[in-house]
């Protein structure tokens, strides 16, 4: 359903979309009815990049093929303002017989475009797409990433003003999926509007304006990508406990101990600055202490950590054969190791802490993942706690060990 008064400035909407699928029950023969899809609503301003992601058989995919038109809601109705091209499968839209060529002007076509206006992309269709010198071989002949090459440059050198695009990031190697990533943003700020299916979590953080997140048909949460890939997605895949109030809280490591090689943990946590107050939630400005208590009975036995983000790519570390005290390496007795973060050093978002038990050989002995966790709020105004970008830190941990009398 296209509309043009109210939707003046919303590229695409969709209202109340629900798809019902049928399944034969085994034992009874009963058609039980599947909701792929349930309630979805949304609207995307023009120049907006959606992503949408969650685990698999959440209903991205569907969600996509009903709002290029390729399947029928059961209830509901798509608004579009403009014209729609997409990449859905790989070789959608493809004839195999035909060479890349002729898929091109075939493409072209289909959008309404004449032999003139593809005349004029052609050449940058074939540069961008990197196919070539097989451009004009048949394309059943082509590899599933040649295939997708083509067919995303076909799309975006195209008069589409909506993008709809199904793991595109997942084929292909690391420099085409830059080329996407950059293409995209170009487009964006063009005018186009793009909405992108992916597992590839950095590239929906980098290039999205808005992520919607799904979960058994519908879209659980709407909002900023640092907001949902943060808090929503990654906490639920990284098996962090939830209260109540929905914030996630650190896994508890207190009074754990392993006698055979003489160690206990008494407790780790996060305290604010100067203060003797323990927390999760963190300004940008704030140093942060990370206190971890201990006893070994061995002079093998030593600690050390390390701290990641919330996509699992390690920011900072500090272990023993990083130090130059000897009183920091060989250790027998209880003590209250603390590493200090100092303030303005990190983004924000969430991010996790690892405990790592090593030997007098550097050999882990033991690994706690994500034995804390907390966040960094930037901007109190914005939900997020707004966007700043800052590179990550080879090493800002400060150690200061004391041991108990």
């Amino acid at each position: 359903k296209s509309s043009q008064g109210r939707m003046s400035e919303k590229a695409i909407a969709a209202v109340s979309l629900s798809k019902v699928y049928y399944r034969t029950e085994s034992g009874t023969g009963n058609r039980v009815p599947f909701y792929a899809l349930k309630g979805i609503n949304f609207e995307l301003e023009k120049g907006e990049v959606l992503g949408i992601i969650g685990n698999n058989g959440s209903g991205k995919s569907t969600l996509l093929r009903v709002l290029s038109g390729i399947t029928k809601p059961s209830e509901g109705y798509v608004e579009i303002n403009g014209s729609v091209a997409s990449i859905l499968d790989i070789g959608t839209g493809f004839h195999p017989d035909l060479s890349g060529t002729q898929n091109v002007y075939m493409r072209g076509q289909l959008l309404g475009m004449s032999k003139a206006e593809n005349d004029l992309v052609f050449d940058e269709i074939v540069e961008f797409s990197g196919v070539g010198e097989f451009i004009d071989s048949p394309v059943k002949h082509y590899s599933s990433g040649m295939f997708l090459r083509l067919a995303f440059s076909i799309i975006i050198h195209l008069n589409a003003n909506i993008l709809l695009l199904d793991e595109v990031m997942a084929v292909g190697d690391a420099e085409f999926r830059q080329k996407c990533g950059q293409k995209i943003t170009d487009l964006v700020n063009s005018g186009r509007t793009v909405i992108m299916v992916s597992h590839d979590l950095r590239s929906v953080m980098d290039i999205c304006t808005l992520t919607a997140l799904m979960k058994d048909g519908e879209i659980v949460k709407l909002a900023s990508p640092l907001s949902v890939v943060s808090n929503s997605y990654l906490a639920k895949v990284a098996g962090i406990e939830q209260t109540t109030e929905g914030q996630s809280k650190p896994v508890n490591v207190a009074g754990w101990k392993d006698e055979g090689h003489g160690f206990e943990i008494h407790s780790f946590e996060a305290v604010h600055g100067n203060k003797e107050l323990m927390g999760i939630d963190f300004k940008s400005a704030e140093e942060i202490n990370l206190r971890l208590k201990f006893t070994t009975k061995n002079s093998n036995v030593n600690f050390g950590i390390t701290v990641t983000d919330f996509l699992s790519n390690r920011l900072m570390d500090d272990s023993p054969q990083y130090r130059t005290s000897e009183d920091s390496k060989q250790l027998i007795g209880t003590y209250d190791a603390n590493w200090k973060i100092q303030g303005n050093l990190l983004n924000s978002g969430r991010y996790f802490v690892d405990i790592y038990v090593i030997d007098d050989n550097y050999k882990v002995i033991k690994h706690l993942p994500k034995a804390l966790q907390f966040t960094i709020n930037i901007n109190d105004s914005s939900e997020d706690g707004g966007v700043q970008f800052r590179a990550p830190i080879a090493n800002g941990l400060t150690l200061d060990l004391q041991k108990h009398s």
